[in-house]
């Protein structure tokens, strides 16, 4: 379990800048006041570093160690006359090796620290001092919160993982008796954070083996029994993939779509979250041709995001994946319900947050929000004013808990702009309800929650974002049994009871349920099976050029 405080780096950049160039050079550095040659040149080099990066926000940690140095009168933890410690040159180990958790060894100065290893001037042991101390502050930071802050990165993330104390991670690095198994305390403690981890190294194991997945050309959609010229590659890049043994039997007719083929196709499309029809169309085509250098890089964005989850998610939780359309609860780590679920358009995308499930209302309203009210359902009433009255709606005076209702009727529907309109409008209670029979309420800032619907047919797609930002639930009755089945004297068919009242009911929950939203779009399953999912709102490229540069 990570450990750590808060400390968190997240002041605006022209705010650093004044605060640093005001600070540095006066009140945050102390004088040098050291024993010996080494303590003093450990001083200045802290020092030189901080003069040298000027605003950046590394500098930031500089003060920190230099505060955590001069407490200690700038003894050194990884050096002393006589060169770099064993301690040292373990640390310098542990940083080379962080590739394995998705991270750059060069991020936290590897190079250069291993190029000092073998130093014997007191000014490069004071570097190389300096330098692995900063080091180990970066990555336990980056292990413990992620490279980037989520906040930035994306403006739905509304994620806020707790960063590291620099000081009292070097404090706790003196007594760590493994310097390997201390850095890797502050990684997420999480089952799906290790089996990622773990898919990281096969794949970069393929790249170095040579592997390349072969590229199949575009054509007819290819089905099952057909004949096709490109039948031998999508059988080379099956087994390329892992989908297919490479000495699964074949068809006498290499160009023949087999049944083996087929059940290799089907697999691949459940590991790519596609319909497994074994049909070869233009999506599963584009999943195909995706290259594992892509891939590769797919899972390291995965990493970072799990490192920003908390590995506390709860006994009892509701995890919903975005980008594969799913929702689940997991209780005691085990998941005991999965439903499909649809999310926001594009354009009204869900974010991703955690919050806590406070009630449940049976037979809801659905109170419009103001913007679909103007924007979606004034133009359908000016053309038919008797729209409001054929769907069951409401019209009333305003918002506010007094408000009149008012007749649709009433109203100069044809001379009414989105400017002028004033007005609440609410859904009552029934088959027709924009939120089905029941909603799922743990309040947020986004105002976006889990309801039930009565568009069925969407479903059956794929891609499935099509909502203002909530997030329909495909089996929401099922949903609300699971999620009140530790809620005394409830059971289905109380459920179903109240459900054919009609009446407008509000179930609050004895005990609050974590629902975590997710955007996950690699991730490994319990039977070492890797999944990936398409980037349905662009939020890997975002990551990435925030990762990787923006040439990515």
């Amino acid at each position: 379990m990570r450990w750590f405080r808060a400390s968190r780096l997240t002041m605006p950049g022209w705010f650093l800048a004044l605060l640093l160039n005001a600070f540095f050079l006066t009140t945050a550095f102390s004088a040098p006041a050291a024993a010996g040659p080494l303590e003093d040149a450990i001083a200045r080099a802290l020092l030189g570093e901080a003069t040298e990066r000027g605003a950046e926000p590394a500098t930031a940690f500089l003060v920190e160690l230099d505060t955590f140095y001069a407490a200690r009168a700038y003894a050194p933890l990884w050096t002393d006359v006589d060169g770099v410690s064993m301690r040292g040159r373990d640390l310098a180990a542990v940083i080379g090796a962080v590739g394995a958790d998705g991270l750059d060894p060069q991020a936290y100065h590897h190079q250069e620290i291993v190029t000092l290893l073998s130093a014997d001037s007191v000014r490069d042991l004071a570097r190389v001092e300096v330098l692995l101390s900063e080091g180990l502050a970066w990555l336990t930071q980056h292990l413990a919160a992620g490279r980037v802050d989520p906040t930035l990165v994306e403006r739905l993330n509304a994620l806020h993982p707790n960063g590291i104390d620099p000081q009292a991670v070097l404090l706790a690095a003196i007594e760590a008796p493994n310097l390997e198994a201390f850095v890797a305390s502050y990684a997420p403690d999480q089952e799906e954070y290790r089996r990622l981890k773990k898919a990281l190294g096969n794949f970069r194991q393929m790249a170095a083996d040579g592997l390349v997945w072969p590229t199949l050309p575009e054509g007819e959609a290819l089905k099952p029994d057909m004949q096709d010229a490109r039948v031998p590659l999508l059988r080379e890049s099956l087994i390329a993939h892992g989908d297919l043994a490479a000495d699964a039997p074949a068809a006498e007719d290499p160009t023949l779509y087999d049944l083996t083929l087929q059940e290799a196709v089907k697999h691949f499309q459940l590991r790519h979250g596609l319909i497994d029809d074994a049909v070869v169309g233009k999506g599963t085509l584009a999943e195909l041709n995706i290259s594992l250098t892509h891939r590769t890089e797919q899972i390291i964005l995965n990493l970072e995001r799990r490192r920003w989850m908390a590995d506390d998610r709860g006994s009892s939780y509701v995890f919903v994946n975005l980008s594969d359309f799913q929702l689940k609860v997991v209780r005691d780590g085990r998941t005991v319900f999965t439903s499909p679920i649809i999310v926001g358009t594009e354009y009204n995308q869900t974010p991703v947050f955690s919050d806590e499930m406070e009630y449940l209302e049976f037979n809801p309203y659905w109170n419009v929000p103001p913007r679909i009210a103007r924007n979606e359902l004034l133009p359908k009433i000016k053309e038919d004013p008797g729209y409001l009255v054929s769907n069951n709606f409401e019209l009333l005076s305003g918002w506010s808990d007094d408000a009149a209702t008012i007749d649709p009727y009433a109203i100069d529907w044809v001379n009414m702009s989105s400017g002028d309109f004033v007005y609440k409008i609410r859904q009552r209670p029934g088959d027709g309800n924009a939120l089905g029979r029941v909603k799922f309420m743990f309040p947020n800032q986004f105002d976006v929650y889990l309801h039930d619907t009565p568009a069925r047919g969407l479903f059956a797609r794929e891609v499935r974002a099509f909502s203002h930002g909530c997030m329909r639930v495909g089996d929401a009755l099922g949903f609300a049994e699971i999620v009140l089945a530790r809620e005394p004297g409830w059971d289905r068919a109380r459920i179903d009871a109240l459900v054919a009242s009609g009446a407008r009911t509000i179930v609050p929950l004895q005990t609050r349920l974590p629902v975590h939203v997710a955007y996950i779009t690699a991730f490994v399953n319990k039977d070492g099976s890797v999944h990936f999912r398409r980037d349905v709102y662009g939020r890997d490229h975002t990551l990435a050029r925030a990762l990787f540069g923006p040439e990515t």
